[in-house]
């Protein structure tokens, strides 16, 4: 009976996060950035950097 319990209230605390909040499109901050590619010294793939311009 407790592990069914448990484990309702799991699934139903995980959807209340995700689907309970609403991100702020309207009332967050914006910041140029530029997007470069650069390879990973350790795996050698690619990654996406953002380096940020203030002002």
């Amino acid at each position: 009976m407790y592990k069914f319990i448990s484990i309702l209230y799991f699934v139903i605390f995980s959807l209340y996060v995700l689907f309970s909040r609403q991100p702020d499109y309207f009332d967050g901050e914006l910041a140029p950035a530029t997007i470069h590619f650069v390879k990973n010294r350790a795996s050698q793939k690619l990654e996406a950097i953002a380096n940020f311009s203030v002002g």
